[in-house]
């Protein structure tokens, strides 16, 4: 068990990238070389795998401090991409917690569609489409999904 100070650890995932050491580099350290080869990438460019998720609650949980996903989510304007990547990741997040991970809360980025710095209004992280031009709010399917989600506190049957 670790020591620390802090109440909870919160996590930010989005995405996985590949980093690798040069030996003929030292002061440089790691070096990001983008996305693993074969991996789904997704519209912001960033290979997608909801799978890393575990791996990244597993790697936090002998900190020994409640675990909250604070930010996860997925750009697409696919919104079929949003609700499969939805119920992996909370496949991947549930299995977690069984393996006894003390995860305490998931929010999902973001309510509604918004400007993103590095992609603009092109990636579409919302749960809710914002027309650009009368600013009226349109639920996505895949609003409907994580609402079912939160209200039973469960999956959906596969």
């Amino acid at each position: 068990m670790y020591e620390s100070s802090g109440d909870y650890i919160g996590v930010n995932h989005y995405y996985g990238q590949t980093a690798a050491f040069n030996p003929r580099r030292p002061g440089d350290g790691f070096i990001q070389r983008g996305n693993p080869p074969g991996s789904v990438v997704g519209e912001a460019g960033y290979a997608i795998d909801p799978a890393w998720m575990r791996q990244v609650l597993m790697q936090l949980a002998p900190l020994g401090k409640p675990i909250y996903v604070t930010e996860s989510g997925v750009a697409t304007n696919d919104d079929g991409v949003r609700c499969r990547y939805l119920n992996e990741v909370l496949a991947v997040v549930h299995a977690a917690i069984q393996s006894g991970v003390d995860v305490r809360g998931y929010f999902l980025f973001t309510l509604l569609d918004s400007f993103e710095w590095a992609l603009g209004y092109s990636g579409r992280f919302g749960l809710v489409e914002v027309d650009r031009k009368s600013l009226e709010r349109h639920p996505k399917p895949s609003a409907a999904l994580y609402s079912s989600i939160a209200a039973a506190n469960a999956l959906p049957d596969a």
